[in-house]
């Protein structure tokens, strides 16, 4: 089986070395560790820049820059056998309608989010430029989607979303989580003390919050919260902002190597997830959750998406009904025992192994492709 993984040109922010990416490219290689080839390309324009994908984590991912793209698209197709087309993301899957019709293969379109309500909850004003953006999403939704023979779902949230609003018959779909290396992402107490001391954290139970600074990611409320609680028994860690500061019992480091990432995350007692409640980050699937529960840490989530879902069933953390109530989880948090605390670590690995294990994600994967591919 041939495959052919494509990533298309995205006309709003150009293709950068972050969690989506990291999804594109190791779907690729599960699918080559389990005998199907794939050859994964970025069609793009010729005079666009993108950013940080000189790393060599990502050395096979063939850039194809053109004047026109789709053209480019077309040739590759024509010039290739392919069984299938494997677009990431909705854009990628709209850009594949026409030339995957006129080669006549199948196509399977990996939903990473639901741009329109992206385009909703980031926008920073309500202006014109903003509505058309926002129907042209909406449009690039359902015309990839509603194509497609095989969607991928990130969550179970998605699934449901793009069945009551996109009206995708529920056998159309399936989930695809985003996976973990739960070997890589391990907890390690190597350097704990010496990085608490470092950051003036020793003594204190920490919470952390490692990830992206986007709105829609809550980190604002986590810091609000912090703000309110006055405690030197506390201490709170965010890494991934712009900068490096400090203020109070918070501690804020800049991004870091994803191998240095495991000794602030060992240095956590409890990891967070302060996701505020939209359409957006319901039916997302943030990877530092999966990196969360692989780390063997308790979880601090609002009740958005999955994440809620699964600290519930496996009883890994506390669920806070929003953004507002994150104080509350985190004085919740505080009056716990040492051995509870350890209990909810094991079972946050324990739910990474079952849910999260990319060994486990390539089964079902591979399995819905068979189906429909044949």
């Amino acid at each position: 089986m041939n495959i052919l993984s494509t990533i298309y040109h995205l006309p709003f922010t150009p293709l950068q070395n972050n969690a989506m990416l990291w999804r594109i490219v190791n779907i690729r290689e599960l699918l080559e560790k389990n005998g199907i080839h794939t050859d994964l390309t970025y069609f793009t324009l010729n005079f666009l820049r993108e950013k940080n994908l000189e790393s060599d984590d990502f050395h096979r991912i063939s850039i194809n820059k053109s004047f026109l793209p789709q053209y480019s698209y077309l040739r590759c197709l024509m010039k290739h056998k392919y069984d299938c087309i494997y677009a990431n993301t909705s854009w990628a899957g709209f850009h594949s309608i026409f030339v995957r019709k006129i080669c006549r293969i199948p196509m399977i379109v990996d939903c990473h989010g639901v741009p329109s309500e992206e385009c909703i909850m980031s926008a920073h004003s309500t202006g014109i430029s903003d509505f058309f953006r926002f129907l042209m999403l909406k449009m690039v939704d359902k015309w990839a989607i509603r194509d497609a023979e095989l969607v991928l779902c990130v969550s179970e949230t998605m699934k449901d979303y793009l069945a009551e609003h996109l009206d995708v018959p529920p056998e159309k779909m399936c989930v695809i989580p985003n996976g973990v290396d739960i070997d890589f992402f391990r907890y390690s107490g190597e350097y704990k003390a010496q990085l608490k001391e470092t950051l003036g954290l020793q003594d204190k139970m920490v919470f952390g919050y490692l990830g992206g600074f986007q709105k829609w990611q809550g980190v604002d409320a986590f810091i609000r919260a912090t703000e309110h609680i006055q405690s030197d028994a506390l201490g709170f860690l965010l890494v991934g902002g712009p900068t490096n500061y400090r203020k109070g019992n918070l501690v804020s480091v800049s991004r870091l190597p994803r191998n240095e990432l495991l000794h602030y995350y060992s240095l956590c007692d409890v990891l967070v997830l302060p996701r505020p409640a939209h359409p957006a980050t319901a039916v997302a699937a943030p990877t530092k959750f999966g990196e969360y529960a692989a780390m063997g840490k308790p979880i601090l989530t609002t009740d958005v998406g999955d994440a809620s879902r699964y600290v519930r069933e496996y009883h890994n953390g506390i669920v806070v009904d929003g953004v507002d109530d994150i104080e509350t989880g985190i004085l919740e948090f505080s009056d716990k025992g040492v051995a509870e605390l350890t209990e909810m670590g094991k079972k946050s690995r324990l739910l990474a192994e079952n849910e999260f294990r990319w060994e486990v994600i390539a089964k079902n994967l591979v399995r819905n492709l068979n189906e429909v591919i044949g």
